[in-house]
């Protein structure tokens, strides 16, 4: 089960390393950490990886971490195509690496250590199901970011798939929610940009904001079902 967030709360980056560690943990089940080329990785596709990089802060602060202590969670991939691994979790870490030869010219940091799931383990939806989980749990998200991972989850296991149960229901104990905040996610998820903006920079309240999505919601005649 992955970690609890609080629908009113940004969440988690106290428990963020825990909640990593755990899903890791249950991903590389049967899984060896292999020595890749930092080259051959290559970022998830844009409309799979849609959160947004660390701020230049907490950027720099895994610079030195890795620089001080080296690379200490593997990144996930996946071997989609022979040689050539996206990363389903690590795209910081990557960039990381990446600045930390740049300036250094140190080869050590051409070398990345990864779990590998290969190309038959996973269809693309199981890969993006993966992608959102890890940033689910390691990352501290936005409003409108969590609200678009759980749309996603929804459309995924909509296409779907595998277990009984109302859908809600099913996102609802993964990620260890109530099925009525996966609805309010959804339904936050179908704001216009400039109100998801605003509930971002906290100067519009989630409360507010749900009220707002269902009205807008009632005016086209759509639910986040159907949305």
């Amino acid at each position: 089960m992955l970690k609890k967030k609080n629908l009113e709360a940004a969440g988690g980056a106290e428990s963020g390393a825990a909640a990593l560690a755990d899903i890791m943990a249950t991903l590389s089940t049967g899984m060896d950490v292999y020595p890749l080329a930092l080259g051959a990785l290559v970022d998830a596709p844009a409309e799979w990886n849609f959160y947004k990089p660390l701020p230049e802060g907490k950027f720099l602060e895994l610079v030195d971490s890795i620089a001080s202590a080296g690379l200490i969670t593997p990144l996930l991939v996946w071997e989609r195509e022979p040689g050539v691994y996206t990363i389903l979790s690590g795209h910081n870490r990557a960039r990381a690496l990446a600045l930390l030869f740049e300036k250094t010219g140190d080869a050590r940091y051409l070398t990345v250590h990864c779990l590998i799931k290969r190309a038959a383990e996973l269809t693309p939806e199981d890969a993006q199901a993966l992608l959102i989980d890890a940033n689910w749990c390691q990352r501290t998200l936005s409003p409108s970011e969590r609200a678009k991972s759980i749309v996603r989850k929804y459309a995924l296991a909509g296409r779907g798939a595998r277990g009984g149960g109302r859908t809600y229901d099913v996102i609802a104990q993964q990620y260890d929610l109530h099925a009525t905040q996966v609805y309010q996610y959804m339904q936050l998820a179908q704001l216009e940009s400039a109100w998801l903006a605003r509930l971002d920079a906290g100067a519009l309240s989630v409360k507010a904001a749900v009220h707002l999505a269902k009205m807008s919601a009632a005016t086209r005649g759509t639910s986040p079902s159907t949305a």
